[in-house]
């Protein structure tokens, strides 16, 4: 997890989740805190530990060396703001190699029994057998030098004990700190003008100005700085740690401000008795050494000491932004999930609902109404909701049949004046398209219907298609047949209106739903419209009728005569009901007339209604 940019702290009760746990490396992230020792020492299988380059502050965990426990190798923490000392308890990792403390705020001197050869030998590789070696040094320089990277080879600061009170803490990089409050002076200004000059009066920057006479400082009679009052100001940047070293500094106010970072722990080397870094961008936590320290912001009293009393810590607010006085007013929780500490607003101060019934009581709170009239309010938009989707859903169904409704009433135009007759002929009560089930034709791409009547025998039917249907062979038909070749397209073959009557309704809906394309399927049953156009109007012509005395000359029947086969023969008799009708240019006699002949030859009205001729499309 190393170099991820990381924020946050490192939680216990996660670490002990992982009981086999070998290797946690999360160097070089942002997270800040106290390192879990307890749960960290408790893992048996725990062998590599990483933590360098982050913000941990607080001391080194002494637990983390538990009896019967200490297997770690490697223990990285450089780089953090840890405090205190190292704990003597670090002599029982008896196998330890690796130990990394340096760029840190310890202090003291590390246990010598945990000094040794084996512990960073790398360091003393190129160093002569004959030469004088302090293996304390590989592990960190000690206070009062410095070094470039905080071990072996380091070098003494000058200037004898003060210089060590200066130069403090162990592993220090760099160079060694002998600062001037004018000089401190000028780091903290270069330190908080990161977005522009301050507000109001600044002179900080003013060499020549006395530092006793400068903004917001106060004296005492000796000429130290005591006080430091720069609220509101609009300060940005960071707090610097060598704020510090400024050791008769008794309060220091940065409220107010749009400063960020954390709370340096180096303020615990000055006489601090006032703190107040509230309504900033301050993340971390308090350094505990900082929250020991007596009188500040009332802490010590009763030997009792708070954290809170310097800032509220995370995810709590009050107006101070820290717990004012003894007596004062607490740090109450806050929901905002503001990553900061010392917060003195808060945006919503309860926490999430997390249920309905919870959220709808919040509601009503917030409504100024009854937690149950809020229940019922919910629940009537949610019925509303649905009753509105359903309303919607059932009138685009109405909306369907209607535009249904509608295509078939227009499409299927009827002339009354054509035709009183109450006897009306339905194409889809009537007729069906039925494709002759012969392997032959699967392989088409378009496929002849036959048309015949509903009252049809089978085996008429199978004859009529046998004798409409063209063989694979076949070549274009001549006029008296009705059968095109069946590479024709289907809209020519409707142009054409020739074909051959056709029963069963359900073959028609089959047919054109399964076995046409797409968007043939739909010219097919806007065909079917136009099949009722013919039907109707052949319906009508049936009163006007006229037939010659010969059956072989039945002509002038709506303008159609009898299709004879290829010898010339007119149909048998067995198939009167589904004579072959195609258009003829012969003229008729008068209709009455016309029926006097059908009547003095056998045909009745009822008769003919099984050879109606139909002007329909062949559809393939």
């Amino acid at each position: 997890m190393e170099n991820n940019l990381v924020t946050g702290t490192l939680s216990g009760s996660t670490i002990m989740k992982m009981p086999h746990l070998e290797t946690l490396s999360v160097s070089a992230n942002d997270l800040s805190g106290l390192i879990p020792g307890d749960e960290l020492g408790s893992l048996p299988a725990l062998r590599y530990l990483y933590v360098d380059t982050n913000h941990f502050v607080g001391p080194l965990p002494n637990q983390l060396a538990q009896v019967g426990r200490s297997q770690i190798l490697e223990l990285w923490v450089q780089d953090n703001a840890l405090s205190g000392t190292v704990p003597a308890s670090y002599v029982r990792f008896d196998k330890l190699h690796d130990f990394f403390i340096d760029g840190n705020k310890l202090t003291g001197a590390l246990p010598p029994d945990l000094c040794g050869p084996e512990i960073n030998s790398d360091f003393f590789q190129n160093v002569p057998p004959e030469a004088e070696r302090n293996y304390c040094d590989s592990i960190a320089c000690p206070a009062g030098s410095v070094a470039f990277e905080g071990v072996f080879p380091c070098e003494r600061c000058p200037g004898g004990e003060a210089a060590r009170l200066k130069n403090r803490y162990l592993g220090q990089t760099g160079q060694c700190s002998n600062y001037t409050q004018r000089d401190i002076m000028k780091i903290f200004h270069d330190a908080t003008t990161k977005g522009g000059p301050w507000s109001g009066v600044s002179d900080w920057d003013d060499a020549l100005k006395p530092v006793c006479e400068m903004t917001g400082v106060t004296c005492d009679a000796h000429g130290n700085v005591v006080e430091i009052a720069l609220k509101g100001r609009r300060l940005e940047g960071h707090i610097p740690d060598e704020i510090g070293s400024l050791p008769f500094l008794e309060s220091l106010d940065v409220s107010d401000n749009d400063l960020m970072g954390y709370v340096p722990s180096d303020l615990q080397w000055t006489s601090m008795r006032r703190l107040d870094v509230s309504g900033n961008k301050i993340r971390g936590i308090v350094p505990p050494l900082l929250c020991m320290m007596e009188e500040l912001n009332g802490n010590g009293k009763d030997n009792v000491f708070y954290c809170d009393r310097i800032a509220c810590p995370m995810g709590t607010y009050n107006s101070h932004g820290y717990h004012h006085g003894v007596d004062g007013e607490e740090c109450k929780p806050c929901y905002d999930e503001i990553p900061f500490i010392a917060q003195k607003a808060c945006k919503n101060v309860r926490p999430p609902p997390v249920g309905f019934f919870e959220m709808a009581e919040r509601t009503s709170e917030d409504m100024g109404i009854n937690a149950g009239a809020a229940v019922g309010i919910a629940f009537g938009v949610i019925f509303g909701a649905c009753a509105l989707c359903c309303l919607v859903k059932c009138v685009r169904s109405k909306m369907n049949q209607q535009s249904k409704y509608n295509r078939n009433k227009y499409g299927s135009y009827h002339d009354e004046s054509e035709s009183d007759d109450d006897d009306e002929y339905d194409v889809e009560d009537n007729y069906s398209f039925n494709v002759p089930q012969n392997p032959r034709y699967h392989d088409k791409e378009y496929r002849d219907f036959v048309i015949t009547d509903k009252d049809t025998p089978k085996d008429e039917e199978s004859n009529i298609a046998r004798q409409g249907m063209a063989s694979p062979g076949a070549a274009d038909y001549d006029d008296d047949n009705m059968s095109r070749r069946s590479t024709r397209s289907a809209v020519d073959m409707m142009s054409d209106h020739q074909g051959v009557a056709l029963n069963r309704r359900e073959k028609f809906t089959k047919s054109v739903s399964e076995r046409l394309p797409g968007d043939l399927g739909q010219r097919a049953r806007g065909a079917a419209a136009a099949i009722n156009v013919s039907a109707r109007r052949l319906s009508s012509s049936r009163n006007s009728v006229s037939s010659k005395s010969s059956r072989n000359s039945f002509s002038s029947r709506g303008g159609y005569e009898i299709a004879r086969d290829g010898n010339g023969n007119g149909y048998d008799e067995s198939y009167r009901s589904n004579m072959e009708m195609v258009p003829s240019n012969s003229s008729s006699g008068d209709s009455v007339g016309g029926a006097s002949n059908m009547e003095k030859n056998g045909y009745d009205q009822n008769g003919m209604q099984h050879s109606d001729l139909l002007d329909v499309p062949m559809i393939t």
